[in-house]
């Protein structure tokens, strides 16, 4: 063991040697030099030398054809744009529907309030194909009553017919859940169920 060690560090210095690695001095490297300019030279036009045998008016050498390239043409490799699929046309939003039930929670009449008269109700149903349907109940209602009619509902005039009587007013949405009915000299303000 003993003998081993020093021969495979004579070994270990023996292969620096070789491989140039234990030098004291760097290598020799040429000094760099920047390289003279070099003049281009356009080396697809042949340069006319003129022949001291031929007449004094030099013939011109034509120009050599350019070979066609193989393969589509560069503009044969841009790709038309594709074209982008049409974009949806987005579905109108749909302001607020008076379809479904509300019920009265403000009435006034010339200005004054009308409160309801106390544990009384007052409903309103507007069906999907023009029906309307007015019930009231509760209070000292000893049962309730419902009147079956007719609505129709352009822009912003709302036009009630029941028990043979039409009547058109103003309808106001607040949202969704919110609607005002302005009918003559009458006022009902009615949130939905």
């Amino acid at each position: 063991m003993k003998t081993l060690f020093p021969r495979l560090m004579k070994g270990i210095a023996l292969a620096i040697a070789l491989a140039g690695c234990g030098r004291d001095e760097p290598p020799e490297i040429p000094e760099f030099r920047i390289p003279a300019k070099v003049a281009l030279v356009d080396s697809t036009v042949p340069e006319v030398v003129p022949d001291p045998s031929a007449s004094a008016v030099p013939t011109p050498t034509p120009m050599p054809k350019a070979e066609p390239t193989k393969g589509p043409s560069p503009a044969a490799k841009t790709k038309a744009p594709e074209t982008a699929p049409p974009t949806p046309t987005p579905e109108p939003v749909a302001g607020p529907s008076i379809v479904g039930t509300w019920q009265v929670t403000e009435m006034s009449h010339r200005g004054q309030s009308h409160p309801m008269p106390a544990g009384m109700q007052m409903t309103f149903t507007f069906g999907q194909d023009g029906s309307l349907t007015m019930s009231t109940s509760g209070g000292q209602m000893p049962q309730a009553i419902t009147q079956q009619g007719t609505y129709t509902l352009s822009g912003n005039q709302l036009t009630v017919t029941m028990q043979n009587q039409t009547k058109t007013g103003a309808c106001t949405f607040e949202g969704n859940d919110k609607l005002t009915l302005e009918v003559d000299e009458a006022k009902m303000v009615m949130a939905r169920m």
